[in-house]
């Protein structure tokens, strides 16, 4: 269904340039078009507006223009230009799902859905509409709902490498992770260099607890986006798993190398030095973390656990209770803050922080053993777990 209508240039409105001899609207709609192709956003919009001064009735320019502020997040400003449009032209579902595009940007996904509802019942058989609607339902927490979407796009556009990732990350929230390699298998069938899919199944199958396959998968992905950081990342975290601290190492190094700025790869990167001994090496990768990140409450943690092992008890502590702080119900940081106080000869701080701990986590497979070091600390006679 075209956007454009006929171009007709409007001389001598008030508020707008002057024509100039020979100007065209469609003329300054094809230079938008090409910039916007190079990337150049802004004079991109600067030309479509130029041809809406000549004709404001350019529904073309107006859908384009909407499209170059959509992809410069000014999502607003895009769905004023969309819904222009559609007073032009109300029933081209195109700019209605445009709009629903731009909606679902900004974060109004009822907006979206509605917006996609509207679409479908026009022309059931747009296949976009009901993937896109079907985002919408995942990003609101109606992964059955999506699926459905899903469904009959596939049923009407079977060869959407797109759509059958997005069904695979809704099976893998859903907790079918067979489902959920199956759909990124086929997304990959029609897309083999699909970098999304790879690194979605890559995490499926690390679920699934196939390490190999997830290290595969990223691997692969890795070839075809080289700077893509969590693709780094997350194959650093499973050759941790498998034990190969140095690949480990040396993928979390990477994702420095590309952004030295990054706070979760600095505190993997000080998980994986510090199950390889080097304590001073993850003392340092965990302080930088919280450098860059002061509300991090795992980093905090994982520097007290070190300074523990480096004989740096009361500093544990205050890392510790830093944890606490931000995460009052740290489990393993009430756990470790007692063992530190225990042997710091505060033992009334170590059992408030176990009694804490067992209020919280009263099933926890670690609530025998506090129990005990309570009852043990406390002098009282043991009696056998119920």
């Amino acid at each position: 269904m075209p956007f454009w209508r006929q171009v007709r240039p409007l001389y001598g409105r008030t508020g707008v340039k002057p024509v100039r001899k020979g100007e065209r609207a469609i003329d300054f709609l094809e230079i938008g078009l090409k910039k916007q192709a190079k990337g150049d956003l802004a004079g991109a919009i600067a030309d479509f507006t130029r041809a809406l001064e000549l004709n404001p009735e350019f529904v073309e320019a107006l859908v384009t223009r909407g499209n170059a502020r959509k992809s410069k997040g000014d999502n607003d400003e895009a769905i004023e230009d969309y819904t222009r449009a559609l007073l032009l032209d109300p029933q081209n579902v195109e700019i209605m799902n445009h709009r629903g595009n731009a909606r679902q940007a900004k974060g109004d996904q009822e907006g979206a859905i509605s917006e996609f509802s509207r679409v479908i019942r026009i022309d059931p058989t747009m296949a976009q509409a009901w993937n896109n609607r079907g985002l919408a339902k995942y990003k609101m927490g109606d992964q059955q709902g999506a699926i459905s979407d899903y469904s009959r796009s596939l049923e009407l556009d079977p060869k959407a490498a797109l759509t059958w990732k997005n069904q695979g990350n809704a099976l893998q929230e859903m907790g079918d992770l067979a489902g959920a390699i199956q759909s990124h298998t086929r997304a990959l069938d029609l897309e083999p260099e699909y970098v999304d899919a790879l690194f979605m199944r890559g995490n499926a199958r690390f679920e699934m607890g196939d390490l190999d396959g997830a290290i595969a998968d990223y691997s692969r992905a890795i070839r075809f986006a080289p700077k893509n950081i969590r693709i780094w990342n997350n194959r650093g975290v499973v050759r941790k798993v498998t034990g190969d601290l140095e690949g480990a190492i040396a993928d979390y190094s990477r994702v420095l190398e590309i952004n030295p700025e990054h706070p979760d790869a600095w505190n993997n990167l000080g998980n994986a030095r510090r199950a390889g001994e080097d304590l001073e090496g993850a003392f340092a990768d965990y302080t930088r973390t919280v450098e860059l990140k002061p509300e991090f409450a795992d980093a905090w943690h994982n520097r007290g656990i070190t300074l523990w092992r480096m004989g740096e008890r009361d500093k544990a502590v205050v890392d510790y209770t830093r944890a606490l702080e931000l995460n009052p119900k740290f489990l393993w940081a009430l756990i470790n803050r007692g063992v530190a106080r225990k042997a710091g000869g505060d033992l009334k701080g170590a059992v408030d922080d176990w009694e804490r701990f067992l209020e919280l986590a009263p099933g926890h497979p670690k609530a025998p053993a506090v129990r005990a070091e309570i009852r043990e600390m406390q002098n009282l006679p043991s009696h056998s777990e119920k």
